[in-house]
Parts: structure tokens; C-alpha cells; sequence
């Protein structure tokens, strides 16, 4: 065989292997959220113009490989149909029906409408850049989110893969166990509902969200960015807020709850049952762990009013000047060191704190910032707000030396100890 032969050959086996490979293996050759050129595909729809088979698209074999250009007016019917191994692109004024299913396919949403329900499965890939997803969809495989709506319900199957950047998330939103979801950016036009189950991997650094809703499940999550609006509910999860503006948190029973940073508004509360360690963030009036609650804080910014009924450790953080502690809990403060009145309280380790007479309770903390508290019983309220400190539960404080003490108590002991020898 002369070489021209063979490379004509050799062109046409791949030409050929080219229009008989599956979608997975000319993935690269495809264009994720672009349209494809179309001599890539064995059969090629372009619908208005061409005239709707009927049916399901695509070979279920993978032998070939199907595009069909959604334009303008086009109008697919019928419930329950099954794509293969095609790339669907849907164009402005164009409209699925409902139970569409995609196998081993990629949907580019570029604008129209899928009215509902549609799935997705384990090896296709969603790319929404624009467009309306009607009543619900579910994905098991690939979502790459950067515009449009989802009206109602979407699910993060078991295996799937979300990256959102954009468009708005629609009503429900479910991160089901196995999936992972990294929200960068993306808006709620309607109240949004999110739950997180057990096994999945939220991360959310940025968008702007109306929660009247919760984020429940016992899934690890983490917030480094984002807005968030009023009612922010967080039930039986693992929640760790390194950043991001927050109206309201509730932290109820089962849920742990890490604090590095964040603005939060006007009330954080924690409910029996659930555990929060805050380390930074900026909390504005109203941080309030109820009663069967344990709070541990090392950090942070605390304006107006703390009101414990729980169990709370305080060894840093800052307090505004105008602060009042309201206390029927367990309350202690860890320090280096600790003054009634001006008078250092003597020891280390945990000291009870009795006086409730008015004396004043000041102190340095773990961290170094200052505490400055009133010692009363019962408050005092005028407009029916609390206008000084009070303690009506346990207050401890715990004294632990700086480390340039404990070295000065380390030579004593030895100098006592040789003297003893002696």
C-alpha cells in the first residue's frame, strides 16, 4: 500500500471512530456550554425548521452522536422522553415539556424554557447559562450554573456535581447525601428552602440569599462569603462561617456551629441542645445562647446586649463600652487575671464569684482584651430594656497564669526545693 493510501486510510477509520464514539470520549472535542460543531454528530435536529420524530433521541448503544439546536418557536411535547449520547442546545423561544431525560448527554441552557421535571443523570453534564427550568429538576451527574432561574426544586443527587456562580436558585434546593455543591455566586428571587443531608459537601462564598427556611440535615457546610437574609435556621448540621453578612442565625438542637468571621445582625441565638465556637465575626445587638445551650467564645466583636441562659465560656473577644451582660445561665470568664472592685482575686485555676452587691468584675483575657461587668442579681429596666449587668445563674472566673509567671513560679519551686536540700 503507497503512503497516500494509507493516510487516506488512516484518515477515514478516524473519521469514522469519531462518528461512532460515545459522548464520554469526545468530550474533549465538544465544547462545555457551547454548541458544538455540528459534523462532530451523526444526526443533527435543528427544530422548528426539521419535524419533531417523535419518540426518544438518540442511539441508546452510543454508536452515534445526536445535536439538536432548539430555536426559536420550537415546542417539544410529550412526557417521559429519553435522550443518548446527545448535546441539546436550547435557544431563546424555545420550550421542553415536561419528564424530559438526559443519558450521557450535555444540555446547554442558553435561554428558553424546560418546563419540568428534568433529570439529569450520572454521566451527563448541565450547563445553565441563561434560560427557565420549570417545576423541578434532578441531577445526578455534572451542573455548571452561572445564570438563569430555577423555579422550584433542585436536587444534588447522590455523585453530582455542582459549581454555581450565578442565576437564581428558586424555592427548594437539596444537596442530597454523596453530592458536592460550591456556590461562588447566585441570587433566591422566592424564599428558599435548603437542606443539606448527611454526606454531602456544601461550600457557599458568595451570592445574596432570602432564607425563610432553614439549612437542615446533619451535612458539613461552609460559609466564607455570601449574604444571607432573615432566618437563617441551622438544624443538625456542621456549619463552619469563616465570612459573609447574616440578618438572623438560629442554631438549633444537634448543630455545631463554628464562628471564624462574619457580620451577623441583630440576633444570633443558640438552642438547647445545640454547640457554637465562635473565634471572630461581628455580632450586633443580641447574642443570645438559651437555656441547655453550650457556647464557647475565644474572639470576636460584641455590641449592646449578650444574654446568656445557657453555658458559656468566655476567654477573648471584645465588648462595646455600652454592653450588658444578662445572665441566668452558667457564665465564666478565663483570664490571666481578675479584679472586684480593684482587688485582685487571689490563685489560680477556677475561682466562684458570690458577690452580687453591685461590686464591679474587670479582668484580662485569654486573648488580652479587657472584661468590665456589673456583679448584680436582678436587673433593672427602663423602657422595658435591661440597663445594667446581672448574674442570676453560676459565674466562675478560671486564672491562668501568663506563661512568664508560670516560669517565675517554676524557679521559686527550685530555689524552695534546693534550700529543702540543703
Amino acid at each position: 500500500m503507497n503512503k497516500p493510501t494509507y493516510s487516506l486510510l488512516i484518515a477515514a477509520i478516524a473519521s469514522a471512530l469519531i462518528s461512532i464514539a460515545p459522548i464520554t470520549d469526545v468530550q474533549a472535542q465538544l465544547n462545555d456550554g457551547v454548541p458544538s460543531d455540528p459534523g462532530l454528530f451523526g444526526t443533527v435536529y435543528n427544530f422548528p425548521a426539521d419535524a419533531d420524530p417523535t419518540g426518544h433521541f438518540g442511539d441508546v448503544t452510543g454508536a452515534t452522536l445526536t445535536q439538536i439546536n432548539f430555536n426559536a418557536g420550537s415546542a417539544i411535547g410529550g412526557n417521559g422522553r429519553d435522550y443518548n449520547y446527545v448535546e441539546a442546545n436550547l435557544y431563546a423561544g424555545s420550550e421542553l415539556n415536561y419528564g424530559q431525560d438526559f443519558f450521557n448527554s450535555e444540555v446547554n441552557l442558553i435561554s428558553g424554557t424546560i418546563l419540568g421535571t428534568v433529570d439529569i443523570d450520572a454521566n451527563s453534564t448541565l450547563n445553565m447559562s441563561g434560560g427557565f427550568i420549570g417545576t423541578s429538576s434532578n441531577v445526578f451527574g455534572t451542573a455548571h450554573i452561572s445564570a438563569g432561574v430555577v423555579s422550584q426544586h433542585m436536587d444534588a443527587e447522590d455523585g453530582s456535581v455542582f459549581t454555581i456562580t450565578g442565576g437564581d436558585l428558586g424555592s427548594n434546593f437539596d444537596a442530597k447525601a454523596g453530592s458536592v455543591v460550591n456556590i461562588s455566586g447566585a441570587s433566591t428571587m422566592f424564599g428558599t428552602l435548603w437542606e443539606f443531608e448527611s454526606g454531602s459537601n456544601v461550600t457557599v462564598s458568595g451570592g445574596m440569599f432570602s432564607l425563610n427556611g432553614k439549612i437542615s440535615g446533619t451535612a458539613s457546610v461552609n460559609i466564607s462569603g455570601g449574604s444571607f437574609g432573615t432566618n437563617l435556621i441551622v438544624t443538625s448540621n456542621d456549619l463552619a462561617i469563616a465570612g459573609g453578612d447574616f440578618s438572623q442565625v438560629l442554631a438549633k438542637n444537634g448543630s455545631v456551629v463554628n464562628i471564624g468571621g462574619g457580620d451577623f445582625g441583630a440576633n444570633f441565638s443558640a438552642e438547647s441542645g445545640s454547640e457554637v465556637v465562635v473565634n471572630g465575626g461581628s455580632f450586633g445587638n443580641g447574642f443570645n445562647p438559651n437555656a441547655g445551650s453550650v457556647v464557647t467564645i475565644t474572639g470576636g466583636e460584641f455590641d449592646d446586649f449578650f444574654t446568656n441562659d445557657g453555658t458559656t465560656s468566655i476567654s477573648g473577644g471584645t465588648f462595646d463600652a455600652s454592653h450588658i451582660f444578662r445572665s441566668s445561665g452558667d457564665t465564666n470568664f478565663t483570664g490571666t487575671a481578675f479584679f472586684i472592685d480593684g482587688v485582685p482575686i487571689a490563685g489560680s485555676g477556677l475561682q466562684p464569684i458570690t458577690d452580687r452587691g453591685g461590686a464591679k468584675l474587670t479582668g484580662i483575657l485569654q486573648d488580652g482584651s479587657s472584661i468590665d461587668v456589673d456583679l448584680f442579681a436582678t436587673g433593672i429596666q427602663v423602657d422595658e430594656r435591661d440597663t445594667r449587668d446581672f448574674f442570676s445563674g453560676g459565674l466562675t472566673v478560671t486564672i491562668v497564669p501568663e506563661p512568664g509567671s508560670l516560669a517565675l513560679l517554676g524557679l521559686s519551686g527550685l530555689a524552695l526545693a534546693v534550700v529543702r536540700r540543703r
